[in-house]
């Protein structure tokens, strides 16, 4: 797998491309929580 991703360039860009555009209209939760239906209060500090 190592080879085939870091010394493939041409397949590597190939795995990229694939992946963005599976990615292609999902929210990303680090950018936009509220569309990414991300519950905020799991990054609410904890007091101990």
């Amino acid at each position: 797998m190592k080879k085939k991703i870091l010394e493939d360039e041409a397949g590597r860009k190939a795995l990229w491309e694939r992946l963005q555009f599976a990615l292609d209209g999902e929210p990303d939760p680090w950018f936009e929580s509220s569309q990414a239906s991300v519950d905020v209060r799991q990054f609410t500090p904890l007091t101990v």
